[in-house]
């Protein structure tokens, strides 16, 4: 006999389902009802959201070798770093009922406070931990001696620190004003909450004339620009020169086990330069022969970079002992990541077919060389894709965060502060901290400028985006507590910033601690103060 099936048992079985269901992203990404498995996809998330923010940068990298400087760098880069940011604070509170918005922007206020906390603590205190110099008097004052640490200053933290320019300055400069945006809505949120609304209206057009006026004076002064396209330039120039050069070993010997070209090569590859015969290249020599017998084309600006570095007594020629401390240091420059094992196969693989059939090979070794449009145009895919990535995953990972603190009954704020940053500044943290371990002042200010800039970016673009949900959505400004730990970091970092060119390395520590005391600020403020 078939077993009755009753309506109300059914809704009933459906309810109890539902009570421990949760709701897919977009209706087929995960979700999870339980805090394992929340935890599990915020890694899974944060983990998609850097895939995408590394797109977005190394797109941005592209295009910087093929556009004016200029104009990337103060407009184009500058918005590109902050759009993983801006994503998750959009998806936060764009979606779903003013009630659910207002719950979930709380995840956008925890991204925006922990990305600016983040960089101003962990990112310019590893750089300058690993930066750090030897402190010697130079014009009355102390300054960081590039590429010098004594043994006995290794771990002194008042002999050694780091130097930068006055241009470093000016940008700690416009961090601290720009951050005085928050103040246009946080003054009147003290006296009346209903006056909100206009507030973030008049904010959010601030932010927008604060972030046209900062990439003007970006594109309008190219000083800090100018570094870092010469600063890619030279990565560009290296990269070839390894690539010569490991051709040149695979085919003429001898290299070591990892298919790199030992010092007896590299004097090898220099008499293959210098055709002449003189012990000496000319900046003839060296574009014809790489030109002609390795299928790289070096341009003059490639060359002008060659000469530039390995030229030292200004006689327009390279002698070998010139030649070979700048070529060795070129090979280990990114080692592991421009010389990966891939490279090497494909140089093997062109090497076979030179042999088979030389005229097959200029055409394979020129169709290797791109051109500035396919730069262009693969830089254009790389932001495409990454953007792409970043805008699909940030709702999802907003609506993890918010999942996992309703189970756990965490402030969802506390956990998109230390989650989200991770993963949509990861790779500039890394990269900022890798470039200042090269201990030279130039680079110190680029990794700098860069914290500095992407802090302004979340003072001007990020919080922008923010206030226009605000005043769209009707939301309610209850964050007073997490504003005063933004002005409060930056305020302090940038007072440092803006006043200092030799940052001690003794600063560090103390910075680093501000990231712990940012969050037990906002925890006082929140439960004793009551600020919201």
């Amino acid at each position: 006999m078939a077993s009755e099936f009753h309506p109300a048992t059914m809704l009933a079985e459906a309810a109890a389902k539902a009570a421990g269901a949760c709701e897919e992203s977009y209706g087929f990404l995960p979700c999870s009802p339980s805090a394992l498995g929340n935890v599990f996809l915020m890694l899974v998330y944060g983990g998609i959201l850097l895939i995408g923010a590394k797109f977005i940068s190394d797109g941005s990298e592209l295009l910087m070798e093929v556009m004016d400087p200029g104009i990337i760098g103060g407009l184009v880069l500058p918005i590109l770093g902050a759009v993983p940011d801006s994503a998750i604070i959009l998806m936060s509170g764009i979606g779903g009922s003013l009630a659910q918005a207002q719950e979930q922007v709380t995840v956008g206020v925890g991204t925006l406070a922990g990305s600016t906390i983040m960089l101003l603590t962990i990112a310019w205190a590893g750089s300058v931990w690993v930066g750090r110099c030897d402190l010697v008097e130079q014009n009355d004052r102390l300054v960081a001696k590039d590429r010098s640490l004594r043994p006995d200053n290794k771990y002194s933290l008042t002999a050694t620190g780091v130097t930068v320019d006055e241009m470093t300055k000016t940008n700690a400069l416009i961090m601290c004003v720009t951050a005085g945006a928050y103040l246009i809505i946080q003054i009147p949120a003290f006296v009346d909450e209903k006056k909100d609304r206009i507030f973030a209206l008049v904010g959010f057009i601030v932010c927008i004339i604060c972030l046209a006026a900062y990439c003007a004076f970006q594109v309008l002064t190219p000083g800090f620009q100018e570094k870092k396209f010469a600063n890619a330039r030279s990565n560009l120039v290296a990269a070839k020169a390894r690539q010569m050069a490991t051709r040149f070993g695979l085919k003429n010997g001898p290299v070591n086990a990892n298919g790199q070209c030992t010092e007896a090569s590299l004097t090898e590859y220099f008499h293959f330069l210098d055709k002449s015969g003189d012990g000496a290249i000319t900046r003839e020599e060296l574009m014809a022969a790489n030109e002609s017998s390795l299928g790289i084309k070096c341009d003059p600006t490639d060359v002008d970079m060659w000469m530039k570095e390995m030229d030292k007594d200004q006689n327009n020629e390279i002698s070998l002992q010139e030649f070979l401390p700048v070529m060795k240091k070129w090979l280990e420059k990114d080692m592991g990541a421009a010389e990966t094992a891939q490279e090497i196969e494909s140089s093997r693989l062109i090497l076979a077919d030179e042999e088979k059939d030389e005229d097959e090979d200029d055409e394979e070794e020129s169709s290797e060389e791109m051109t500035k449009g396919q730069i262009l145009f693969n830089a254009i895919i790389y932001l495409l894709i990454g953007t792409g990535i970043v805008s699909l995953f940030s709702d999802p990972m907003v609506d993890v965060i918010s999942a996992f603190s309703k189970i756990t009954k965490l402030n969802a704020f506390v956990v998109s502060f230390v989650v989200t940053p991770l993963a949509s500044n990861a790779s500039e943290l890394v990269s900022s901290i890798i470039f200042a371990s090269k201990k030279k002042k130039k680079n110190m200010c680029l990794t700098m400028g860069q914290i500095y800039g992407a802090v302004t970016m979340n003072n001007t673009m990020c919080l922008g985006i923010f206030l226009a949900l605000v005043y769209f959505r009707g939301l309610l400004w209850e964050f007073s507590a997490e504003v005063a730990a933004i002005l409060t970091m930056t305020w302090a970092v940038g007072a440092i910033g803006c006043t200092h060119l030799t940052l001690k390395t003794y600063l560090t520590p103390l910075i680093l601690l501000l990231y712990p005391l940012s969050l037990v600020e906002v925890m006082l403020l929140q439960d004793y103060a009551n600020w919201k």
